[in-house]
């Protein structure tokens, strides 16, 4: 008798982690394939990165436990393959003859758990209801509706998975384990401006490249700002390991340039500009999307002025930046038209003092009015 093998998440994509949570977010295979070991069955995201589980043997899968969508932890099985069994139900394996089925097998369809219950219990066949979650995902009310014979509401059920529940998750868990509070400052940046346009044709960068730069030569005046606060022990870092958002489509997730102090602006740009189209590919590798110790957020592409970034723990600080506004400012005694920038700095009242935070952004400010160091 074949045996009964479990398909797990290996141990190594858990190490190093600060949650033991992910999501299972596609099936490759249904039940009743024929898999070989290590083909790609299922992709699982861990704090946003997006990983892919292969077929521990070569065998058929007998059963899949866990649906898309649903959390997955730590040993918890996601399948069991009967290993060595390529009865029926499966695929031939390569080289091989398809064998002739008296009726073709159905295929996996995707609904949540709580849908696949009530469907058992009103004895609904998933695969004629029509799918109103998100990604054709079926829903309990889908599978309500289908029994009455009603037709389809005038809504879109969203469930909140993938990059959006671990966000939601970590955002909640942020806001009850730490004691936020923003500081609002603006910054003169006319000079930054002439001379980021003056170096256009030589140097291209953005402003989210000056601003991190920026930031990386400030820190270091600012030791307790580049910190986590890890069971009540404050880890104060000499590296600075800068997070820097990105807006997917699904969420969002700060890919991390690691050493950043020790990078000029042109590396410095150029190492957020793969790490972001890296994010956008879906090809992060896990070690670029963890271990930040200062984050950047920018929404002035938006028109935002000022807001409140939430701290991404353990982190006890997040810069968050704002539009460009014109502005006429007083100078000896006569309007002189300015460049001013909104800066939001979110920080650890646990950790950073008001004082503490504010000097910091005195000094951001400073720099970024007498911006030539930062192109050195």
């Amino acid at each position: 008798m074949a045996d009964q093998v479990e398909v797990t998440i290996p141990a190594d994509m858990w190490a190093g982690r600060e949650t033991d949570e992910g999501v299972l977010v596609n099936w490759f295979r249904r039940e009743g394939s024929v898999v070989r070991e290590g083909e790609i069955l299922a992709e699982v995201m861990i704090e946003k990165v997006t990983l892919e589980v292969a077929a521990p043997v070569t065998g058929r899968i007998e059963t899949i436990l866990i649906s898309q969508g649903d959390v997955v932890r730590p040993g918890q099985p996601l399948a069991v393959i009967l290993a060595g069994s390529t009865a029926e139900g499966g695929e031939p394996q390569a080289g091989e003859p398809a064998a002739p089925r008296a009726a073709a097998q159905p295929t996996f369809v995707p609904a949540s758990p709580a849908a696949r219950r009530l469907a058992k219990e009103l004895g609904v066949d998933l695969r004629l209801v029509k799918p109103g979650g998100a990604g054709g995902r079926i829903t309990e009310e889908d599978v309500r509706r289908f029994k009455a014979g009603g037709e389809a509401l005038e809504y879109e059920a969203v469930p909140l998975a993938g990059i959006r529940q671990i966000t939601a998750r970590r955002m909640m868990e942020s806001l009850t384990r730490s004691a936020q509070l923003t500081l609002f400052s603006e910054a003169d940046i006319t000079e930054l401006a002439r001379l980021k346009a003056e170096r256009s044709q030589t140097t291209d960068v953005s402003y989210t490249d000056l601003l991190a730069r920026a930031v990386v030569l400030t820190l270091p005046n600012h030791p307790r700002l580049n910190a986590h606060l890890v069971e009540g022990s404050i880890h104060q870092y000499r590296p600075i390991h800068l997070g820097i958002a990105v807006a997917l489509s699904e969420g969002l997730i700060a890919p991390v340039v690691t050493n950043a102090e020790r990078l000029s602006l042109a590396r410095l740009s150029a190492e957020i500009k793969r790490l972001a189209e890296a994010a956008r590919a879906g090809n992060l590798k896990p070690a670029e999307a963890s271990g930040s110790t200062f984050s950047l957020t920018n929404l002035g592409m938006y028109g935002i002025d000022f807001f409140t970034p939430i701290l991404n723990p353990p982190e006890v600080t997040i810069l968050g930046v704002g539009r460009i506004t014109d502005r006429l400012v007083l100078a000896n005694g006569a309007p002189s038209p300015r460049q001013m920038l909104a800066l939001s700095l979110t920080i650890d009242h646990q950790v950073v003092d008001g004082a503490v935070g504010a000097e910091f952004l005195r000094d951001l400010a400073r720099l970024l009015a007498e911006p030539a160091v930062l192109y050195a």
